[in-house]
């Protein structure tokens, strides 16, 4: 199967990442099909229009339900924000490729035509560091306590006595005692040059933000 295949009944799928697939339909999304059962599911909604029930993995989104899409036109992830009775939530999801996440773009936006707004935001380079930065700066800030902290474990043997504290405080504590303050200045330059490698290339290739809000 290609990344898009258009059956009767205006229903189309669309190839995720992983050996996964979307079907959208006039009415529902459904996201992360397995490749091996995406045929069972498409005959079943040429059969019977929707999918009703709760399953593993897979999300059955009511395109009723929907309140905005979210997605980088130069990108392959798109986000959908849904409500549930009053809960809202939120569906991340990959497509393929860029190929295949402006056909299903497409199909979304002819899907969701009455009561909802299109809009196209194109970033410029400098709004498109902005991001990059503050994440550079969580980093560097995070890096330079944990290293601070790992530094004092190191240097002083941790606390003197037993205490009571959250899982997640004891993991953080054994595994700086483990790498030490060299091994978290190690993970701090990576993970700053994973976000100066990502600064660089959103700055050279500015995103397009792609909108489809309900309206009020």
């Amino acid at each position: 199967m290609s990344g898009t295949d258009i059956g009767v009944n205006n229903i189309e799928s669309f190839a995720l990442r992983g050996d996964k697939f979307a079907i959208l339909t006039s009415k529902q999304l459904i996201v992360e099909v397995d490749k091996s059962v995406v045929d069972k599911w498409l005959e079943h909604l040429k059969a019977n229009e929707t999918i009703t029930g709760e399953f593993n993995e897979m999300k059955v989104i009511d395109l009723a339900a929907v309140t905005k899409i979210e997605a980088n036109q130069k990108g392959v992830l798109i986000g959908v924000t849904y409500k549930t009775g009053e809960d809202e939530n939120y569906e991340p999801f990959f497509m393929k490729d860029e190929t295949v996440n402006e056909e299903i773009l497409k199909s979304l936006r002819r899907c969701l035509q009455d009561g909802y707004t299109y809009s196209v935001t194109e970033y410029s380079p400098l709004k498109a560091i902005v991001l990059p930065l503050v994440v550079l700066g969580i980093v560097a800030v995070a890096g330079t306590f944990f290293t601070w902290f790992a530094n004092l474990i190191h240097t002083q043997g941790g606390p003197r006595r037993t205490m009571r504290v959250q899982v997640w405080v004891a993991a953080i504590y054994w595994v700086l005692k483990w790498i030490g303050p060299t091994g978290a200045m190690i993970i701090t330059g990576i993970g700053a040059l994973a976000c100066i490698v990502w600064m660089v290339k959103r700055m050279f290739n500015p995103p397009v933000k792609i909108l489809i809000a309900k309206n009020n």
